[in-house]
């Protein structure tokens, strides 16, 4: 269904603007910089690749199906990477949880 793709795609750039939001006003860790910004590259990426995506979708329509789907598929795991990026953050460096 195109829409669910086009409203993952608007939630992907609504998550990437609060990371950088949080990028500004988080405290860092020092060791976790390497990580942050790997997933700081990785998420630029992956809201591109969903956001081209959408529009090969919209374009294209059921044209070359089978293309986008692999292409989906590609970008998908861009996506998760990007996500074990994230929790590598909050689970290994304690980024955005309460320090006791």
């Amino acid at each position: 269904v195109p829409w669910i793709l086009g409203a993952g795609t608007l939630f992907l750039w609504i998550a990437l603007g609060l990371g950088l939001l949080s990028e500004r006003l988080a405290p860092h860790v020092p060791s976790a910089w390497h990580v942050m910004a790997d997933h700081k590259t990785h998420a630029w990426i992956t809201v591109w690749a969903f956001t081209i995506l959408s529009g090969l979708r919209f374009y294209v329509g059921e044209k070359h199906g089978k293309w986008i789907l692999a292409v989906w598929a590609i970008s998908l795991t861009q996506l998760i990477f990007t996500a074990h990026l994230g929790a590598t953050l909050v689970f290994t460096y304690g980024l955005g949880s309460a320090q006791p």
